[in-house]
């Protein structure tokens, strides 16, 4: 752990900053001179709110104390007054919940009491802790407790106006971490079930988490939602972003040519299901829509829209593929590999191209049942023709298969089919 702490305090000299959202906390110095640590945000999908984050060792921090309202008696503000809760976040009761972590966003936890001692070890030399863990850019607030007396909710409002408690989760109990605006420790104590705490969830920071993290080769990550300036000329720059704002959803992007296209398959919950009906897969591959909810819906982010089949021909164009093969049907662009460039470098078949950043997934389809999941990706266009042997309207679509170094272009009857969608900006 002293060796962890060494790394930590040599890159603390060095500056390198990072662009820095207007939600990220207003500790500007701090945050400046936390070099080689990450600064970030997220975005709670259940309220819409901003949390600043930090990333310590291998795990990522919320910055500042969690403020969900709960809408019940499980979380209060401090002192009963909302203008606290807004500064110094809520407070939370360990009862009543089917699992704690509930209180967190998906995806985060209450800290353990191990999570919570592993960062203590890492920063606690010389008996300055809290000094440490301050200048690495903790933000640490004091919210004081609160008490539930048989359903009388008593404040601590003047003794523990100078102190802060945080909610840990000790596996088969629970306990806090006490710390003293004047103090330069943190106490881990067992708790009453009967005490409100303030909350910061944790996760595992890494680059499924996170994507705006980037890997320097100095070993320093730095990452945020804007790009990142690490300090050397071989750094990963943070790849471009959008935000849905029907959803809060956040999409990397990528230029390709002319052309701005989502890197990420759409997964806006107004519309479409899930392969399999599991969220996990919609995490990780986007919804599956019919050509109904495309065209009677706007499917796609104000400002974006489902690409036409002309759109998809010229980054086609733009990645290589001969002329004469865009109009073609079928599977076209083998000798240049297009299929590989627009796929993520793990799911190439080929692994002679360098991948363009289009990062196509392979979701799979939806039509009776689910199917072809990991196996092939296939995408609308908003592009309709009538086939002249079915005398039916087909939309041209695209498909990309795990095992091919090509894209079809292919029609689809408009039936009951439920496909991945990609959205290009307008």
């Amino acid at each position: 752990m002293q060796y962890k702490y060494l790394f930590f305090t040599f890159f603390l000299f060095t500056f390198l900053t990072c662009n820095k959202k207007d939600d990220l906390l207003n500790n500007e110095f701090e945050i400046e001179k936390a070099n080689g640590i990450i600064h970030s945000t997220i975005k709670d999908a259940r309220d819409g709110q901003n949390y600043a984050t930090i990333v310590i060792d291998t795990l990522e921090w919320m910055n500042e104390n969690l403020n969900y309202d709960t809408e019940d008696s499980r979380s209060v503000c401090k002192d009963g007054e909302k203008g606290n809760c807004k500064e110094l976040g809520r407070l939370y009761n360990s009862t009543g919940w089917p699992n704690v972590n509930q209180i967190c966003p998906q995806g985060w936890t209450i800290p353990t009491t191990q999570q919570w001692g592993e960062l203590t070890d890492l920063f606690r030399t010389g008996g300055n802790l809290k000094t440490n863990l301050e200048y690495a850019g903790f933000h640490f607030q004091y919210g004081g407790t609160a008490f539930d007396d048989n359903g009388t909710i008593e404040h601590f409002d003047t003794q523990h106006d100078d102190r802060g408690y945080q909610l840990l989760d000790g596996g088969s109990y629970f306990a806090y971490i006490f710390m003293d605006k004047d103090g330069d420790d943190l106490f881990p104590l067992s708790t009453d079930l009967n005490f409100f705490h303030s909350c910061r969830c944790v996760r595992t920071a890494t680059s499924t988490d996170n994507p705006f993290f980037a890997q320097c080769s100095d070993g320093i990550m730095n990452g945020n939602e804007t790009g990142i300036d690490c300090g050397g000329s071989d750094c990963v720059p943070c790849p471009p972003s959008m935000t849905d704002d029907r959803d809060g959803q956040l999409y990397k992007t990528v230029d390709l040519g002319n052309q701005t296209w989502m890197a990420e398959n759409l997964n806006y919950a107004g519309a479409g299901i899930c392969y399999d009906n599991l969220a996990s897969n919609c995490e990780e591959y986007g919804r599956l829509y019919s050509f109904e909810e495309v065209t009677n819906q706007n499917i796609c982010p104000s400002g974006w829209h489902i690409p036409s089949d002309e759109e998809f021909k010229i980054l086609e164009a733009f990645l290589g593929m001969p002329t004469d093969q865009l109009d073609a049907t079928g599977a076209r662009g083998g000798f240049e590999e297009i299929g590989d460039k627009l796929k993520r470098q793990e799911d190439q078949q080929g692994g002679n191209v360098e991948p363009s950043g289009f990062n196509a997934r392979l979701g799979g389809t939806e039509r009776i049942e689910f199917q072809w999941k990991g196996i092939l990706g296939q995408y609308y266009t908003n592009t309709t023709f009538m086939n002249p042997v079915s005398t039916q309207t087909n939309v041209w679509t695209r498909l990309i298969f795990g095992n091919e170094v090509t894209v079809s272009r292919n029609g689809l009857p408009l039936d009951d089919s439920q496909l991945s969608c990609r959205c290009i900006k307008d």
